[in-house]
């Protein structure tokens, strides 16, 4: 009995998330817009010398930069695509701990079909992608932490 109600939530889990990656998927392999394009010339380093750099925080142009360079310049749609899927992770182990099962299975579906979140995580900027990452862990560590509910774990991840 006890090993299946552990099951559920991660199947549950499972399917949100494939569901999650079916929507996004498609979006992969449309052409940069409006400035998106400017990281692309930015991080590319034979455009460097044209292009002057982009006013944001050295870790998204690390983070676009290793992209590039390792899956072409043409595909750093998917540096913000799996900053979602750990935005996803993060947003169900959080509400898991905080509130249950249920409420995970609830926010990580409302956060699958929301369309800011499918938008954010195949729009090349740091806005989107990064910077959820970085409020849910303060958040969450700090309701964590309030509930005393603050492991070892909880304290690497974040």
């Amino acid at each position: 009995m006890k090993s299946t109600q552990y099951k559920w939530p991660l199947l549950w889990c499972a399917l949100l998330s494939f569901f999650s990656l079916v929507i996004r998927f498609f979006g992969l392999s449309q052409p940069y817009h409006q400035d998106e394009y400017k990281w692309a010339l930015v991080v590319d380093p034979r455009f460097r010398s044209i292009e002057p750099p982009i006013p944001h925080p050295p870790l998204a142009d690390l983070l676009y930069h290793v992209t590039g360079a390792l899956l072409g310049y043409a595909n750093l749609r998917v540096m913000p695509f799996v900053a979602s899927l750990i935005f996803g992770v993060l947003l169900f182990y959080i509400m898991r701990v905080l509130y249950g099962n249920r409420a995970a299975m609830i926010a990580l579906f409302l956060w699958a079909i929301n369309l800011y979140a499918v938008v954010a995580s195949l729009q090349v900027d740091i806005d989107g992608a990064l910077l959820p990452i970085f409020t849910l862990c303060i958040i969450g560590g700090y309701a964590l932490w309030k509930e005393e509910k603050f492991s070892t774990r909880v304290i690497a991840l974040l």
